[in-house]
């Protein structure tokens, strides 16, 4: 048998197949079928997903992740004995109470300071003074006008100091700018001197801070505002305006027998009477004051948040 009867009668390359085999016929068929769904897919769409959807699916997400943190935390607590959960949890059901006379420093593990008590670092002549220029500053300048959306204790409270609201300039608030809102400063300067010299040898990197910000001429240094709060019975809030890597002090003054300064995130609770100073990071720490009896007034000094971190405009 020559080669040109193996070409025509083999199945080489050359030859072509019988599109009447069956083998053929079915990949025919695969083939169109194949064809047919590739296009049904391009010309079909998924279904436009609806906002309940997608909050049910932000919502299954969400038990999960809770699931999930709930056995770790079922992992850490088997490691930890029975009799020491039992003191935590006891630990952090009762409060701690700071003894009036006594002071207490609340601390992180880098040195920062969360919460701390001073006892009795103000004379009273200076306690005094303040009493009375804050009820003359109270009979002569009106408190800010109340706006939609702000605490009942937010407007009977007196700002002097620099902030920049809305605004990239620095400004003067209009209480600071006032002339009865400088007498008030005036009259009270030796007290800020006394505060800021007590920050500078106990907080000196926050002293610096708040004293890179300050004008030249700006009166109350290292404090570029103080808050005089007429009305100090105030409800559990954070101060998010207060800038949130430094603390605030508080200077409580008026007549009245009792209050206690309850911190609530550190499940404590400190006694202050006039001459006192409170240290505490006011932004980061929920707070609030309770079971006040009598007159209590305070002075808030703290860097308002916005000289730092402009607001976007």
């Amino acid at each position: 048998m020559d080669n040109t009867s193996a070409k025509k009668t083999g199945r080489g390359r050359g030859v072509p197949q019988n599109p009447f085999h069956k083998h053929n016929r079915q990949r025919k068929l695969h083939s169109g079928r194949a064809r047919e769904i590739k296009q049904t897919a391009k010309t079909k769409r998924k279904p436009h997903r609806t906002p309940e959807a997608k909050m049910c699916r932000a919502f299954k997400r969400k038990v999960k992740q809770q699931q999930r943190d709930e056995k770790k935390i079922q992992k850490v607590r088997t490691w930890i004995p029975e009799t020491e959960s039992q003191k935590r949890e006891e630990r952090f059901r009762t409060p701690f109470i700071v003894a009036p006379g006594k002071e207490v420093e609340f601390t992180i593990p880098d040195g920062g300071t969360l919460f701390r008590v001073v006892r009795q670092i103000i004379p009273a002549g200076m306690l005094e003074l303040l009493e009375q220029s804050t009820v003359e500053l109270m009979e002569t300048l009106p408190f800010p006008t109340r706006k939609p959306g702000k605490r009942e204790t937010d407007c009977s409270a007196y700002k002097l100091g620099y902030w920049r609201r809305s605004s990239v300039e620095v400004k003067l608030t209009p209480e600071a700018s006032s002339p009865q809102g400088r007498i008030w400063i005036d009259v009270n300067l030796p007290l800020f001197e006394l505060l800021g010299e007590w920050l500078r040898k106990n907080y000196p990197e926050t002293y610096r801070l708040f004293e890179s910000k300050c004008p030249t001429d700006w009166a109350l240094k290292p404090f570029l505002m103080v808050s005089v709060n007429c009305k100090a019975v105030f409800e559990r809030h954070r101060d998010g305006n207060d800038c949130w890597f430094a603390g605030a002090l508080v200077v409580p003054f008026g007549n009245f027998t009792s209050g206690t300064l309850e911190m609530t995130d550190l499940n404590a609770e400190a006694d202050l009477k006039p001459g006192d100073v409170a240290y505490f990071q006011s932004s980061n720490i929920t707070h609030c004051n309770k079971g006040v009896e009598g007159i209590r007034r305070s002075l808030s000094l703290f860097c308002d948040n916005n000289l730092f971190f402009p607001p976007a405009l």
